[in-house]
């Protein structure tokens, strides 16, 4: 993608002296990075924003630090593997389904303050929200 941006970059310049050609989010980075955007919708100067494999490797740093969080979800990994009448033993975490649960409760604008909005949810999900979430 990006070296898609900055062959169109080269084409444009030819045409347009100072274009910003970007993918969207790289487009979104610069704007709220440019005079500290960021503040206005509630984000810090410092803000970092993770790609998939960030994600995982902070994931997987958070949950080997908090051990009772971990076993809450292998225990419930089991549950729900059992339930469906799999005799599977679990060795680790699916740390990319944590962080797609995660960017999925992000997109339904459900915020770590939102406990309410979370009781529909299976059991796996709501133990992702209420141990996982709020230190994301």
């Amino acid at each position: 993608m990006e070296r898609a941006a900055s062959i169109l970059q080269v084409d444009v310049d030819h045409f347009f002296i100072g274009a910003w050609i970007n993918t969207f989010h790289s487009l979104s980075n610069r704007i709220l990075r440019d005079d500290d955007n960021c503040t206005i919708v509630g984000l810090r100067p410092d803000y970092h924003i993770l790609d998939e494999q960030d994600q995982i490797r902070f994931l997987r740093d958070l949950l080997c630090e908090d051990l009772s969080t971990k076993d809450v979800l292998m225990r419930l990994l089991h549950e729900e593997k059992t339930k469906k009448g799999e005799q599977v033993r679990i060795k680790t975490l699916p740390f990319s389904r944590i962080a797609k649960i995660i960017d999925d409760f992000k997109n339904s604008c459900i915020f770590p303050e939102d406990l309410e909005k979370v009781e529909d949810y299976p059991k796996f999900d709501r133990a992702v929200f209420l141990n996982v979430y709020q230190p994301y």
